[in-house]
């Protein structure tokens, strides 16, 4: 019984060790924020603003073109 508990023992001292290393190289791994950056958007990727702001434009010339081909007679 006494060797059971000797290993519990350490086995939560190599437990607590371990989570206060992690805990440190987090704290020293980590970057400070950067409240200067110029996008507006921090949720939205310059990828996503870009299809949000080309589709409206590129379902306008889908819908002309394809009501262009209408109007015109075939022969």
């Amino acid at each position: 019984m006494n060797s059971v508990l000797t290993r519990l023992n350490t086995l939560e001292t190599l437990s607590i060790v371990q989570q206060q290393v992690r805990d440190r190289d987090d704290n020293t791994s980590r970057k400070p924020n950067q409240t200067s950056s110029w996008w507006p958007f921090p949720n939205f990727s310059g990828r996503t603003v870009m299809f949000l702001l080309v589709w409206p434009i590129i379902v306008h010339w889908v819908i002309r073109f394809l009501s262009g081909r209408r109007r015109r007679p075939t022969r």
